[in-house]
């Protein structure tokens, strides 16, 4: 009798503290239920309660809701599966809702209502990607609970406009902005990407209110909006960028089809600690404009923490801003898809000053050849996994086994898709 105590009171405990951080949440609430020795034993692992993963669920908002321990009455029909673990979340690090289903406006702003501030007070990253029905109005009231937010991301949700940036961070709706105490002052990671109705202003009030701002993505999918409704971000917001964040070390512009040289320019010359750039298909193709030129590129050089460069699409890029390219020794992944301009002349200054590559994509450059491919064996040969060379007519040897034999860590073959 003594030793099943023991192993009710020590080991299952301990066995759980081990396997808990390695399951999935929802196979912990489905172990919750299996026994009480489990139950118990997984309630007394304060680490798994700092984690709140509402992904893809249905009803996110009243579960939401109910983890938090809220003592409310539910529209909706009442659930029951996060009933017994309401008391857990009090110091909660963690809650992600990325395309969740049924979560509204209401169901944050009740959370703020309801004074939850000491419950989310520890809270660091808020997932809230594809939450269509979420708005500026909802986001203003959850970040108003959580003054330790690190990573916001509102990925891909189409409500989201100025207001985000300036009622979030307590900010006046004038232009005339000024860094001051603001709600998300310790903001690390801000990801905006698809939000298509945030322009230079909301850039701005960032700027002005995120002075520890490492990473910035604001990719724009325009595909299913006409030329003539773009977004306004322009060089103003990479000058704002540039003279805000020095130490910013991720950047995504996706589709940022404004941008002219002088404004990543200021990126390239202010923000050295970049270690991730992505300039992913800048020009604009339906009006065959490209802005971008080597007088940019050229300037990539002066990144020398770089490790991450998505170039795909840019035309004008020539293996004169390539070879600058190639002072990065960093390097880890470059990106070159349908940079038609480039040849063997500049892979081969990518493949001796980048000797640190792993994923290199030529995919649909016809100017290289065989040559390139014998420069980046004699460079790179120990470190390439992934080399795209799909339609890159001017390479014969482009067969696996061929590329096998002069690259024997690679492990992928395509890239662009």
């Amino acid at each position: 009798m003594a030793a099943g105590g023991d192993w009710e009171r020590e080991t299952v405990p301990r066995v759980m503290a081990i396997v808990s951080p390695r399951l999935p949440q929802r196979d912990v609430y489905s172990v919750l239920m299996v026994s009480p020795w489990c139950y118990r034993a997984f309630l007394s692992v304060p680490t798994l309660w700092e984690v709140l993963d509402l992904h893809e669920m249905s009803k996110a908002g009243e579960r939401l809701i109910s983890a938090l321990s809220l003592s409310v009455q539910i529209r909706r029909s009442q659930i029951t599966d996060f009933f017994h673990m309401q008391v857990r979340y009090e110091h909660i690090k963690k809650i992600t809702l990325e395309f969740a289903q049924e979560v509204e406006d209401e169901h944050l702003i009740l959370l703020k209502s309801q004074r939850t501030e000491t419950t989310l007070q520890d809270l660091q990253h808020l997932n809230l990607n594809g939450c269509q029905k979420i708005s500026d109005r909802g986001i203003e009231a959850i970040t108003a609970c959580c003054p330790k937010l690190r990573s916001l991301s509102v990925y891909w949700n189409v409500s989201i406009q100025n207001g985000l940036i300036y009622y979030s961070f307590n900010m006046s709706l004038s232009l005339n902005v000024q860094r001051t105490e603001t709600t998300l002052q310790d903001l690390q990671h801000l990801n905006l990407n698809g939000c298509q109705k945030i322009s230079d202003r909301g850039i701005e009030a960032i700027t002005a209110c995120c002075p520890k701002l490492r990473s910035l993505s604001v990719y724009w999918n325009v595909s299913a909006i006409s030329i003539g409704k773009l977004q306004n971000i322009t060089d103003h917001s990479l000058n704002l960028i540039a003279d805000s964040y020095h130490g910013l070390e991720e950047l995504d512009i996706t589709r940022c089809t404004k941008l002219t040289d002088s404004g990543l320019q200021q990126i390239l010359l202010k923000c050295f600690s970049l270690r991730s750039l992505n300039l992913y298909a800048l020009s604009r193709q339906a009006l065959k404009i490209t802005i971008l030129t080597d007088a940019a590129y050229e300037k990539i050089g002066c990144l020398a923490h770089l490790t991450f460069l998505d170039l795909c699409g840019a035309p004008n890029l020539s293996d004169q801003g390539l070879s600058c390219i190639a002072r990065c020794k960093q390097l880890v992944s470059l990106n070159l898809t349908w940079c038609v301009r480039v040849t063997d002349v500049g892979v081969a200054a990518i493949a001796e000053g980048c000797r640190s590559l792993e994923l290199l994509s030529l995919y649909g450059i016809v100017g290289v050849t065989d040559k390139c491919l014998e420069a980046l064996s004699n460079f790179c040969s120990n470190t390439l996994m992934t080399l795209d060379v799909n339609g890159c007519i001017g390479i014969k040897k482009r067969c696996r086994d061929d590329l096998l034999k002069q690259f024997p860590l690679l492990r992928c073959f395509k890239v662009h898709s």
